[in-house]
């Protein structure tokens, strides 16, 4: 995954993190920690779930 998604996930607030998950369908829970919401979407921008271009619609 390139360099550039990794810095804009780091940028990204848990509340937006939140947001394109769960607009992909995925459920979000308070439990978490910030770093697993962000593997979440890494793995996800990684294997094509989730298009790099979520992160700038957000």
């Amino acid at each position: 995954m390139e360099q550039a998604i990794h810095t804009a996930i780091n940028w990204l607030s848990r509340a937006k993190i939140i947001g394109i998950l769960e607009s992909y369908g995925f459920q979000c829970y308070d439990k978490e920690s910030t770093q697993e919401l962000e593997d979440a979407l890494r793995s996800n921008i990684a294997d094509g779930t989730i298009p790099p271009s979520a992160l700038d619609t957000h």
